[in-house]
């Protein structure tokens, strides 16, 4: 739990209530945590895995919004009922803690340390969300591709012996076009361009960077 940013602020006596309510939970690669739309049970902290967060579209599409690992925090930020708006699915075999809604209001009530660090985390997710919704916007699509790079590197890139860093995660093209606010096509011809410049690895399962990303 050192990892995530919602119990890494927390003292001992607010790590151990915390621990004391949650449950771990574990889902198949392809299965629902949760769907979009339906009520969201409490909060998922992902201790190993990958959960992709899609968000249905008008045209029917299925959209990546992001791509959360070992730390990240899912579904109900704060206590009371909330609707799901995204779906997220296990990307691999996934592995989370879960503290029902109900236990949640509970313990923000008997430690109000939890309940500072959650209204953190999510001032956090929505400041950073407001950045990417921003840049995407202003941005050229070379910039935004690099940036999603970047910010994917951050949360699953491993440093090679060879100097290069590899992405520990499926990550799709479809999922950077997403996350980059732009389209498959666009994606698609920025990563041509980086696999010919020598920058990322050609052809892997996983994406590999084989030098630094180039100026945004």
């Amino acid at each position: 739990m050192q990892h995530s940013p919602l119990t890494s602020s927390l003292d001992a006596a607010g790590r151990t209530a915390f621990d004391s309510q949650v449950v771990a939970h574990a889902w198949a690669e392809g299965e629902p945590l949760y769907t979009q739309g339906e009520p969201l049970r409490g909060l998922y902290m992902v201790m190993s895995g990958v959960v992709r967060l899609t968000q249905a579209t008008d045209q029917g599409h299925e959209l990546t919004v992001d791509l959360c690992g070992e730390g990240d925090v899912l579904g109900a930020m704060m206590p009371g009922e909330v609707q799901a708006t995204v779906t997220a699915w296990a990307t691999t075999t996934v592995c989370c803690l879960f503290l029902p809604a109900e236990k949640l209001t509970r313990m923000v009530g008997a430690h109000p340390q939890v309940g500072a660090a959650m209204l953190h985390l999510q001032q956090r997710t929505l400041q950073e969300a407001q950045t990417r919704k921003v840049h995407n916007a202003t941005a050229r699509v070379r910039s935004r591709v690099l940036e999603t790079l970047d910010y994917l590197d951050g949360k699953f890139g491993r440093s090679l012996s060879d100097g290069g860093r590899i992405l520990e995660a499926p990550i799709r093209r479809e999922d950077i076009a997403g996350i980059a606010g732009t389209t498959l096509e666009s994606t698609s011809r920025e990563m041509s361009t980086l696999i010919k410049a020598g920058v990322v690895a050609p052809g892997r399962q996983r994406i590999e960077l084989l030098k630094p990303l180039p100026e945004k």
